[in-house]
């Protein structure tokens, strides 16, 4: 089955890329010279939709990234649950997001961790889970390996 249009990432533009690595720099900049961020983030914001960062995050952001990887997240589509999904469309979402030389990957590894019960379930993609039995160096999951241990009936939480 292939995944529904409405969650497939479409590539941004060159001219998104450019506006967001503009507002990127601008954020890094005014946060270098410690002034006040607040109006550049809510404009990353309404631009991108990504939320919970701060001022520190941009000051420090060649601790953690660069301004071009920061750029392709925010062009990103945001990751929403989509509590109708498949598992058929869940083993499509783990597939692209094990694709990690993809320019969408981390979008797809969102969409995962959002629609399944088992939290932060794509870091499966690289680790094993803690009650793997066999070698570290050998850990290779398939697409529906990492599905069916994201969704386990142990890791739903019951209300």
């Amino acid at each position: 089955m292939l995944l529904r249009k409405s969650l497939i990432a479409d590539k941004p533009s060159k001219e998104r890329l450019a506006c967001i690595r503009e507002l990127t720099d601008a954020l890094i900049v005014a946060a270098e010279a410690q002034n006040d961020c607040t109006e550049l983030l809510f404009v990353l914001f309404d631009l991108t939709g990504v939320s919970g960062l701060d001022s520190e995050y941009f000051r420090t952001l060649y601790t953690h990234s660069s301004p071009d990887e920061f750029t392709n997240y925010a062009c990103l589509p945001r990751a929403v649950h989509v509590p109708d999904l498949s598992r058929e469309e869940l083993v499509d979402i783990t597939q692209r997001a094990m694709n990690v030389g993809s320019w969408d990957c981390e979008y797809y590894m969102e969409l995962l961790d959002v629609n399944v019960p088992l939290e932060g379930a794509s870091n499966l993609i690289f680790y094993p889970p803690e009650d793997y039995k066999g070698e570290i160096s050998e850990y290779d999951p398939t697409a529906e390996e990492i599905v069916d241990i994201a969704t386990a009936a142990d890791n739903v939480i019951l209300l």
